[in-house]
């Protein structure tokens, strides 16, 4: 009788340590899917960088995705405006095409990390809206829609000029992407 004790212990003993072991497999499957879905938040899109006038980028940003071109850009004398602190205005005409899923709601949250760097340098002044300059954006834009409108800084005189899109955002939020023009080309 004590073999069979002995062999009922044993049996029992193995088949806890199995589920034991496969419990602890089924945790870790469970981890890995939670990676898995925490790393579908990741923008899946390289930067585009150093663009020109007329070129298109991609702006990938949380659940936005869209075709982005600077059609034009122009200094503006601030004769006809609110005086400029730094003498006069820069207004990059730009247009956007709605590639993605999701409704985009409009310029204003799409663009709120867009700035001019004057002159190489790393950080650049933020756009804002001034009275009649800023006017042209229609709002929101459905899947396949396009809108377009002026970004307008306050910036000083340079020889070069970078259009910044998401610079300060970190790379698991959005994209970066740039477009370089030089004085010449304002009209």
């Amino acid at each position: 009788m004590n073999n069979k004790k002995l062999a009922l212990y044993a049996f029992i003993t193995i088949l806890l340590s199995l589920l034991i072991l496969s419990a602890c497999d089924d945790d870790n499957s469970g981890n890995n899917a939670n990676n898995n879905n925490e790393n579908e938040g990741e923008v899946d899109q390289k930067d585009d960088l150093d663009l020109s006038l007329g070129d298109t980028g991609t702006i990938v940003m949380d659940e936005y995705k869209v075709d982005m071109t600077l059609e034009s850009v122009e200094k503006v004398d601030d004769a006809d405006y609110d005086e400029a602190d730094n003498g006069h205005y820069i207004k990059a005409e730009v247009s956007y095409e709605n590639t993605g899923e999701e409704t985009v709601p409009g310029a204003n949250e799409l663009f709120n990390s867009t700035e001019l760097a004057v002159d190489g340098e790393d950080e650049g002044t933020v756009w804002q809206k001034f009275d009649d300059i800023s006017d042209g954006w229609n709002g929101e834009t459905e899947k396949g829609e396009e809108d377009h409108g002026p970004l307008v800084f306050d910036v000083p005189d340079s020889g070069e000029y970078e259009l910044q899109v998401n610079f300060d955002l970190p790379s698991s939020l959005a994209n970066k992407i740039s477009f370089k023009f030089n004085e010449d080309e304002l009209d």
